[in-house]
């Protein structure tokens, strides 16, 4: 009937709302509102410089044809592993959820920072990785072998235009007087 990710927000959500009423009657509506958007501000800023350095790290990678396959594999070439990359996706994550208002993903955001649990979670996001972004593996480009086919055009890239379409006739446009 209902989704299960539709369930997991709805859920984060309600317990969202019991933990704020809560810190709210320890510490004061006010302060309570002053710790979340403090939480969401450091949040915002937490998520642009690591999805700024996610995105730049995405971008070289992809520009040298370089991404990550198996870890030895990917060092190699320079590339980054998938470790790397799922370190940097899980600061992200963390970033995410530190920007979204609320103390339980606060908390589970500034538990991605922690290194000990990043790494005990990483092995998940390596796991279904591949199967979230829709391809099995990430390989340099041209690694497959095989043949290389170059492909020149000859001549004019226009199609030819043995049937020109004829101009309208001027005769048919009404005079304005």
């Amino acid at each position: 009937m209902f989704s299960p990710v539709a369930v997991v927000i709805f859920l984060t959500f309600v317990l969202e709302l019991v933990l704020l009423t809560q810190v709210a009657s320890l510490i004061g509506a006010l302060a309570t509102a002053l710790v979340v958007v403090a939480l969401t501000i450091l949040g915002f800023f937490l998520l642009r410089s690591s999805g700024a350095g996610l995105l730049r790290s995405a971008l070289d990678q992809a520009s040298s044809g370089l991404v990550f396959g198996e870890p030895d594999d990917a060092a190699k070439r320079g590339g980054v592993n998938r470790d790397g990359l799922a370190d940097r996706s899980l600061v992200v994550l963390g970033s995410l959820l530190l920007a979204v208002p609320g103390f339980a993903t606060a908390f589970l955001g500034a538990l991605l920072f922690v290194p000990p649990i990043r790494a005990g979670v990483r092995p998940l996001v390596v796991a279904r990785f591949p199967r979230i972004v829709g391809f099995e593996h990430f390989v340099p480009r041209n690694s497959r072998g095989g043949d290389v086919i170059d492909v020149d055009t000859v001549g004019s890239a226009d199609p030819p235009n043995d049937h020109p379409c004829p101009e309208p006739p001027t005769s048919a446009r009404p005079e304005l007087s």
